[in-house]
């Protein structure tokens, strides 16, 4: 469900694992030097709050992450980095434009698909911002709350943590989200939030 209220910079097809394809980035690159990696965002997409998504959502969702040691964080090559420098090596340079500085030179095939996973969901930087509690990056209140720019978000909390989630439809960018069937997931045991998951 979480994967439907978060989106990542890139996914996978699910009919293909082996093929990748942008979700919030539309185009991205590797430098010579096997360490950079710089995305281009898609311009127009938007948070549930209204609040483009930027650069510099993707850039302080991912440094959240590592510096919160998110499961699966520590996989990520930049979590390898001393916390003082994260910043630097999670950047924006613009509205459009994300730098990720790895550690030292792997695959990028492997690198993208680290972004597939949990570390990878963007949050609304500016709503996480104005809710965090000492220090807490806005965790707390993401517990009950949601900050993506999926094709739902978290309605409401029911009984022992039943998600209920609310399509937005065509005006965050997504045409035919359609409600989920069977029984609404439970969000009991969840990761720190967000916790955006394969599928």
């Amino acid at each position: 469900m979480t994967g439907n209220i978060y989106e990542r910079l890139i996914t996978y097809d699910l009919k293909d694992v082996s093929k990748l394809k942008g979700e919030l980035a539309e185009s991205w690159t590797a430098g010579a030097d096997g360490k950079t990696y710089t995305f281009k965002m898609r311009k127009g997409i938007k948070f549930h709050s209204g609040n483009p998504v930027t650069a510099q959502d993707a850039a302080y969702s991912l440094q959240r992450a590592v510096i919160m040691n998110k499961t699966p964080g520590s996989s990520s090559p930049s979590s390898a980095s001393p916390r003082r420098t994260r910043k630097e090596k999670i950047r924006a340079t613009d509205d459009q434009t994300l730098v990720i500085e790895t550690g030292e030179a792997v695959a990028p095939t492997f690198f993208y698909y680290c972004l597939t996973a949990v570390i990878g969901g963007m949050v609304d930087m500016k709503t996480v911002q104005s809710h965090e509690k000492d220090g807490d990056f806005g965790n707390e209140w993401l517990k009950t709350n949601s900050a993506g720019s999926g094709p739902f978000k978290l309605d409401q909390l029911e009984g022992e943590g039943v998600l209920h989630p609310r399509a937005l439809g065509r005006v965050l960018g997504h045409e035919g989200a359609a409600a989920p069937r069977g029984r609404p997931p439970r969000a009991g045991g969840r990761d720190p939030a967000p916790p955006p998951r394969e599928g």
